[in-house]
Order: structure tokens, then C-alpha cells, then sequence
């Protein structure tokens, strides 16, 4: 079983009970970023206790929108192939390579196509793209928080309208599998348009590709036309 703990408590329990001995957990190599800031909530009139207990549940758990994250993972996990399978791991590492170089092409696309930007400022629908926006020299935005249920109340999105418009963003970015409500209110009180990003959380008939590569070069097309990149 190849997971990420504490993504579906669920797995995390299934894992323990069948497959303790046979399971691996990809949290390591990918690196995660643990952050309370922008996860939809008001935590005013919190103790320092309460706050700090808080931020360590807010972990971002959207690791694979970072290409470079990804081959990490890749990479460990044929390594994890190769020791389970000795036999084979000359197959497996051989293809953890490719994916690995797959995925550098892929983030050297990324860096070269959000370099020259007219605007940094990324607002999403949930604030699943922290890393990629990391990554790219971009400030991610969330409407809602890191889980797409963490809706803002009516004061952060008071606030959130207000930043588009003195930052002159111009693209508002609703997401596949969410509702585009919340992204279509900024828009229409902005006057920024609204486009699609896709955090590949489930792949759809409607997804703008048929595996991760092709939907993440989707999203770059997406963010080069809704940045302003030249």
C-alpha cells in the first residue's frame, strides 16, 4: 500500500490493521509543509495553546502540485520496489528514473513559463496550491481554506474582495470537483473573470487530461493565460 498518513484517516486504519508489514508512507519524501495560516478559519481570541494546537492539524497535504516533490516520491518508491523485489529492481529503478526525468522536464516547463508574470498574486478556490505556488515564486490566495470546506466567513471574503481589486488581479481560479460559487462571487465583485485550475484530487471526464502530466500542463497553460505570463 503506497499512502499519504493523515490524509484519509480511514486508509491510516486500514493500513494498521491489514497491512502494517506491506505498506509504505510517502509523508517523508514529500516533504510536507505544516501551516495554520490560511486554512479558512477566524482563530481570533484563541490562547497561544489553542493556536499552536490548531496549526499543527493544518498540514498541507497537496505535495504533488510540486513536480520536484513528486520525483521524490517516485524515487522512493522504486527504491521501495527494488528492496521488496530484488529480482526486479533493475525494472523499477530503470522506471523511477524515467518518471523522475518526466517529472524535471515538467518543473523546468513550470519555472519557464511563470517566470515573467504580471501578477503573483494566485487566488484559488481552496488553498490547495501552497506548494506549487511556492515553487513558482507566486502568492497563493485561498478562498476557502486548505480543506475545501473551510469556507471564509463573510469578513474574510469582505477582505479577500478587496485584495483583487488593489492588487489588480484579473483571474480568479475555481477548481474541478468544488463548487465555482465562492470564486464566481469574487469575480462578479471584482470584475475578474474566472478560470479553471485543476488540484488533481480525482480524475474526471470533464479534466483536461487523461493522467497527471497532461492535466498539470493544462493548469500551466491555464496560469500563463490568467497571470499575464509572456
Amino acid at each position: 500500500v503506497l499512502y499519504l498518513a493523515g490524509f484519509q484517516p480511514a486508509v491510516d486504519d486500514a493500513v494498521k490493521t491489514q497491512a502494517a508489514d506491506a505498506a509504505l508512507d510517502v509523508t517523508q519524501p514529500a516533504n510536507l509543509i505544516v501551516t495554520g495560516a490560511d486554512d479558512g478559519h477566524d482563530h481570533a481570541g484563541e490562547t497561544e495553546e489553542e493556536h499552536a494546537e490548531h496549526a499543527e492539524g493544518a498540514k498541507d497535504l497537496h505535495f504533488w502540485l510540486d513536480p520536484t516533490r513528486m520525483a521524490a516520491v517516485a524515487t522512493t518508491v522504486g527504491e521501495h520496489f527494488a528492496e521488496a523485489d530484488p529480482e526486479n529492481a533493475a525494472t523499477y529503478t530503470a522506471n523511477a528514473t524515467a518518471l523522475a526525468g518526466e517529472l524535471t522536464t515538467l518543473d523546468e516547463e513550470f519555472t519557464a513559463g511563470l517566470a515573467t508574470c504580471e501578477s503573483t498574486d494566485l487566488v484559488t478556490g481552496h488553498a490547495a496550491f501552497g506548494y506549487l505556488a511556492a515553487r513558482y515564486g507566486l502568492g497563493q490566495e485561498g478562498i476557502a481554506g486548505i480543506s475545501p470546506d473551510a469556507e471564509p466567513d463573510a469578513a474574510a471574503l469582505r477582505d479577500l474582495v478587496e485584495h483583487v481589486r488593489e492588487s489588480g488581479v484579473s483571474t480568479v481560479y475555481a477548481e474541478t470537483l468544488v463548487s465555482p460559487a465562492l470564486a464566481e462571487t469574487i469575480a462578479r465583485e471584482t470584475g475578474a473573470t474566472v478560470a479553471v485550475l485543476d488540484p488533481l484530487e480525482g480524475l474526471t471526464d470533464a479534466s483536461a487530461g487523461a493522467d497527471y502530466l497532461e492535466v498539470m500542463r493544462a493548469n500551466l497553460k491555464t496560469l500563463r493565460e490568467g497571470q499575464g505570463c509572456t
